[in-house]
């Protein structure tokens, strides 16, 4: 398929959307399976992503040249796990997962954000042009620079946390309440 641009809701019954263009979806999307999205192209989320009523489901983006979350993710039923394999943008301000979370390209934060899920790995991570709040509702892991291109305004962890990068930058507080692992700091 070239490209595809959903205008109002979408329900993803599982399986594979392979596009050779950029996806959009305009209204909420829910899962009804596990789904993954294939494109060399963005992924634009204007509204929610939820999972349906009944189950959790995963949502799995590969190779997306830039991911964009305009609402919430698993605000209202959530999802199961959530793979981004790409940079990606957030401004809906809460994803939640049952299980785990993994951003394997830079992070955008465009409004104050709760990632929530049993671990959230992610590469780097920093605010728009306005420093923005981060909190992690698990365990976190983290592969890059947290604030390094643009500061966070305050990070709290809720799990424990391994950081195997060595700059964390905010403009406010830090808060861990599990265990701290920091082999990359020195």
């Amino acid at each position: 398929m070239q490209s595809l641009s959903v205008k109002d809701s979408a329900d993803l019954y599982g399986g594979e959307v392979r596009t050779w263009g950029s996806q959009s979806y305009g209204g909420g999307v829910t899962l009804s399976a596990d789904a993954t999205l294939y494109t060399n192209n963005p992924v634009a989320f204007s509204s929610t992503v939820d999972s349906q009523a009944l189950a959790s489901f995963s949502l799995t983006i590969s190779g997306a040249a830039h991911v964009t979350f305009g609402g919430a993710v698993g605000q209202t039923y959530a999802l199961s796990s959530l793979l981004v394999a790409g940079p990606v943008k957030i401004e809906g301000g809460q994803m939640t997962t049952t299980g785990p979370q993994n951003y394997e390209g830079a992070a955008i934060l465009s409004a104050d954000t709760t990632l929530k899920g049993s671990l959230v790995a992610a590469d780097a991570i920093d605010s728009d042009a306005i420093a923005r709040s981060l909190k992690i509702d698990g365990e976190a892991m983290f592969f890059g620079q947290l604030g390094g291109a643009s500061a966070l305004k305050s990070l709290s962890v809720t799990g424990t946390t391994a950081f195997k990068t060595n700059l964390v930058t905010t403009t406010g507080s830090q808060s861990y309440t599990g265990a701290v692992t920091a082999p990359g700091f020195t």
